[in-house]
């Protein structure tokens, strides 16, 4: 056809007038300061991730009952995951500020990336109750690694105050 040779080339304009270029340029000390922070990010969540999951559901179809000893009881759906490659023995609590009880299995088997869901009550006498609502904090712990816990809170509804 005719062309120059050299006509299309892998390189800028300016590295055609100025000469050679230097690899370490300023956008490309930026993309790799980002792909490094990126990646240590990612690993920092890998190598810090907790091998166990907790949701708590409430049961939605009633806001509380009253059981025959009077209290307010709630029902939950709790769903131990362990994400895990062993299996462990997690020891279940509530806590809040008020002195719940909790009617459930205190202790569980869970094999290695098995999802465990299990119908929990958890109930209160209403006259400590300074509000209809309170939150109620449940915490699963591994029984053989103390390290491996998972907090989840969720609410109590309890009866409306008459004044």
């Amino acid at each position: 056809m005719g062309y120059d040779p050299g006509l299309i080339r892998f390189t800028t304009e300016h590295a055609m007038e100025h000469g050679e270029t230097h690899i370490l340029r300023p956008r490309f000390i930026g993309y790799a300061l980002v792909l490094t922070i990126m990646i240590s990010a990612f690993g920092y969540t890998i190598l810090t991730r907790m091998p166990l999951g907790v949701d708590v559901i409430r049961d939605r179809n009633v806001l509380y009952r009253e059981n025959t000893q009077g209290l307010a009881e709630n029902i939950y759906t709790l769903k131990i995951n362990n994400m895990d490659t062993q299996g462990h023995r997690y020891s279940i609590r509530v806590e809040g500020e008020y002195p719940f009880n909790y009617l459930g299995a205190t202790e569980v088997s869970v094999a290695e990336g098995e999802v465990l869901s299990m119908p929990v009550r958890v109930e209160l006498d209403p006259g400590v109750m300074k509000n209809p609502n309170a939150d109620v904090t449940f915490i699963v712990e591994s029984v053989d690694n103390p390290a491996i816990h998972a907090i989840e809170e969720n609410r109590f509804i309890g009866p409306r105050l008459r004044r």
